[in-house]
């Protein structure tokens, strides 16, 4: 992918692309490219991005055979604590551990319900408390749906989406 100067001098994304033909003998005789604006693309890519590093809430992209989340935006570092990075390096035991004990059996629930019962298009809701990265707790309410399905019809990854509702909580519990 390049950039292509307009006759107005703007900027336009390209994308080419280039064939080689080759003798019998493997020695070049022809080459033949197509060039394609790819602007549309490059301004969906740029609108998603926008999306998603502007949502209130944080959303995570969990893959299931990995064990982990291949994705999170900057909301969810905000909101936690934790960046992707640090995520990542967890074993699952550890990532599970920041779930407050009192929850665990649910958030199980939860996964076990997401991963055999939950049918595309549906949405499942949950409640927890997770343990902020400086200490201390945290009250979510966490939306998650099928992201991706494997050939076999297994759930691969599931995205999500929170928001802090701690305060709330606080006030219920007043």
């Amino acid at each position: 992918e390049k950039e292509r100067k307009k006759k107005d001098g703007t900027l336009m994304p390209i994308s080419i692309r280039v064939w080689s033909r080759n003798s019998a003998e493997g020695v070049p005789i022809g080459f033949w490219g197509i060039v394609q604006d790819i602007s549309q693309r490059k301004e969906a890519e740029d609108t998603k991005r926008r999306i998603l590093e502007s949502s209130i809430g944080g959303i995570y992209i969990y893959d299931v055979s990995l064990g982990k989340n291949i994705f999170i935006n900057k909301q969810y570092t905000a909101l936690t604590g934790y960046t992707l990075d640090e995520i990542s390096s967890m074993t699952g035991d550890e990532f599970f551990s920041l779930f407050h004990p009192k929850d665990h059996s649910r958030v199980q629930e939860h996964m076990r319900s997401l991963l055999e019962e939950l049918p595309d298009g549906h949405n499942q809701h949950l409640d927890y408390r997770f343990k902020y990265s400086k200490g201390g707790w945290r009250w979510f309410r966490s939306c998650d749906a099928v992201y991706e399905r494997d050939e076999s019809g297994r759930v691969k990854q599931f995205i999500g989406t929170f928001i802090d509702i701690t305060e709330t909580k606080n006030l219920e519990e007043r």
